[in-house]
């Protein structure tokens, strides 16, 4: 993944496929998110009613649990839910240019 990510990368021949990757080393080796960052869903395994493949949104906090942590994300839909790295699956994205602040403001 070009801008980062939680998942780890297998190719099985037909391209690039991302995965989850339970790694048992401290959250802060694993994934540098923090509050600001755009991220895309990759993939919600466990939630019964996950938020969409491919959705935006900007996280808001990061709470580090040891071998886990939960990230309070505001959705583009307007959803509310919490991913839980590293079951769930995100990549970091740079930001659309017209939600970067102007300089003149």
């Amino acid at each position: 993944m070009a801008n980062g990510g939680t998942c780890g990368e297998t190719n099985h021949g037909n391209g690039r496929f991302l995965h989850h990757e339970m790694k048992r080393e401290p959250t802060a080796m694993r994934i540098r998110l923090k509050a600001g960052d755009r991220i895309r869903l990759v993939s919600m395994p466990y939630d019964p009613d996950p938020i969409p493949v491919g959705s935006l949104g900007t996280v808001v906090a990061i709470y580090d649990h040891g071998d886990w942590m939960q990230v309070d994300v505001d959705w583009d839909s307007g959803r509310n839910l919490m991913l839980m790295l590293p079951e769930d699956c995100v990549a970091r994205v740079e930001p659309n240019p017209r939600e970067l602040p102007s300089e003149g403001n």
